[in-house]
């Protein structure tokens, strides 16, 4: 919930109100002037120990990007809020001003202010950093030199400014997108639009609803004021309906470029941007280094990893390498990585790997990790994921009783705490496990690596995920053979119409729901498609043939695993 004022009165409801009803993320600024009354409206929760289930966002203003005012603020931010540690902190403005002026300071740089912002997250003071307004050359050079990335860019986004290309340009390079003003500024204008209006009353919701549900649809999280009990109601309100292909396409049809916050000192144009080849990453809560196009070389015991292969991964744009110490292949891996890496660029990269049901006892999870990363030759893991929430006995399939989840868990965030590993994450939870382990864990999980594709969305899993932070990354996103999922006549029929292949079909609409994927690929020909989805997008009502698929089937199955949560 945005916490935003109007000159000096707070347009937001009692924090209290807003809790109780269901609201778990503030959105506050130093420059809103207001935080004080926030962390009073807060107090109460936050004293019956239940801080962990809130999400606070502050943000610093323009005249405090030297490093000594940027720590300043956030400290005095949390303070105000009462916090102890601020979940999200944002640079408000791509603009360093003297100290109370709107003079630009140029011996004030983005990396000055990203450098005292990145101490404060080492100091477990601030969990996460973001930026506001900026473009996407401006995110692309900050993710050249930043050691830890932002994980947000919070913008003006609603129908007459969706912004299309910057949401997902900013997505293939793991920058989630947060929308501010998503209802325009006033009841006259977006709300008070005719075809707004014509929805709703079709949907049988409120015209704010039918504007926050349109943001959600495409992936991007939403930051609506709330000025009555009954539209705080309503601003959460938006799973219990959907909107139709062809509403959304009324919607989509809105666009004028008009934008409702607009200042003398900043241009919204952006500067040409180099990008180094289209592919799409995800959304960290706790980011410690995640870049990079988003691929997996899923190489399940194949040759796919072999060092022929990986020249040609890299040489077609790839930069995400996903490996398993089961896979028994990490060492083929290394040696196609091994040439990139020498020519010291390792920071292109971003590598996960995995530990095994068996390696889940604290020294073997970190030997798992240390023998995964030498046979990788990487010096370190972008992410490490528990690959089952299963723990066995060493050598065996027999569960190990003796051996618990935050026990395994605590033994990766110390080797994130030693840098050999930079984010962690699960694989094959289900919300019920992400919950608990929510509840305790220190470092939080950025992402969980299911089984997704149209036979199985999995709606509820990803949404849920989503909404606690956590990004879906699909595997076996196209099924497990030419005569299942690729040899569908649905996907055959859409391919043809937009003239792709039935592979760039089901990544697409992977994509286009916000979820990661890890593709195999067993051709140079089937990495250059996996790789070429951003030339082309699928209509609402081409998406819902696709969703309309859904039938449960699973390609992944155990003996040992049950699906139920």
């Amino acid at each position: 919930m945005a916490a935003r004022q109007h000159g000096h009165t707070p347009v937001c409801l009692p924090k209290q109100v807003c809790m109780r009803v269901g609201y778990r993320h503030i959105d506050a600024a130093s420059i809103y002037k207001n935080q004080d009354l926030v962390g009073r409206g807060l107090a109460a929760f936050i004293s019956k120990g239940r801080r962990a289930e809130l999400f606070i966002t502050t943000k610093i203003w323009n005249d405090e990007h030297s490093p000594a005012e940027a720590r300043r603020s956030v400290l005095q931010s949390i303070s105000e809020l009462g916090s102890e540690y601020a979940d999200l902190v944002l640079v408000h403005w791509p603009h360093a001003w003297k100290a109370g002026t709107q003079e630009d300071d140029p011996s004030v740089t983005l990396q000055d202010t990203w450098g005292a912002l990145e101490r404060l997250v080492d100091e477990g003071l601030v969990k996460s950093l973001g930026v506001s307004n900026f473009s996407l050359g401006q995110i692309a050079d900050l993710l050249s030199w930043a050691r830890i990335k932002p994980v947000v860019n919070q913008v003006e986004l609603h129908p007459f400014l969706p912004q299309r290309k910057l949401v997902e340009g900013s997505l293939a390079k793991g920058v989630h997108t947060v929308a501010y003003s998503p209802l325009g500024h006033s009841k006259t204008d977006l709300l008070a639009n005719p075809v707004v209006i014509e929805v709703a009353k079709d949907v049988g919701v409120s015209s704010a609803q039918v504007l926050l549900r349109w943001n959600v649809d495409r992936g991007v999280a939403v930051i609506p004021k709330a000025g009555s009990l009954n539209h705080v109601k309503e601003n959460l309100d938006l799973f219990s309906f959907s909107l139709s292909p062809a509403q959304q396409e009324k919607l989509d049809a809105l666009e004028n470029g008009k934008r409702f916050v607009s200042t003398s000192w900043h241009s919204f144009d952006d500067r040409p941007v180099e990008w180094a080849g289209q592919a799409f990453s995800y959304l960290l809560h706790h980011p410690k280094n995640l870049e990079s196009q988003s691929y997996a070389q899923a190489a399940h015991r194949s040759v796919q990893a072999s060092a022929a292969p990986g020249g040609r991964v890299r040489s077609s744009g790839y930069r995400h390498v996903d490996c398993a110490s089961v896979y028994k292949n990490q060492e083929l891996v290394g040696k196609g990585l091994a040439d990139f890496i020498n020519e010291g660029r390792r920071a292109e990269l971003f590598i996960t790997t995995k530990i095994w049901n068996d390696e889940h006892a604290p020294e073997d999870a970190r030997r798992s990790v240390l023998q995964s990363i030498a046979e990788l030759g990487c010096q370190y893991a972008d992410l490490v994921l528990i690959h089952w929430p299963h723990a066995w006995k060493a050598g065996t399939e027999e569960e190990d009783p003796s051996v618990t989840l935050q026990d395994t868990w605590g033994a990766l965030e110390r080797l994130v705490d030693e840098g050999h590993v930079r984010n962690l994450g699960v694989s094959n939870f289900s919300l019920g496990q992400i919950e608990d382990l929510l509840s305790w864990a220190c470092i939080k999980p950025v992402v969980n690596q299911v089984e997704l594709h149209p036979f199985l969305p999995q709606r509820k899993l990803v949404g849920g995920m989503l909404r606690k932070g956590l990004r879906a990354i699909a595997y076996s996103p196209l099924g497990h053979s030419k005569t299942d999922l690729l040899g569908h006549p649905v996907v055959e029929e859409l391919a043809k119409e937009l003239d792709v292949v039935p592979a760039q079909v089901l990544l697409r609409w992977n994509v286009q729901r916000g979820v990661g994927v890890i593709p195999k690929a067993g051709s140079a020909g089937h990495v250059r498609e996996n790789a070429d989805i951003f030339s082309f997008s699928l209509t609402y009502a081409q998406k819902a043939k696709l969703d309309a698929l859904e039938n449960g089937k699973r390609f992944v199955n155990s003996s040992w695993h049950t699906w139920e949560d």
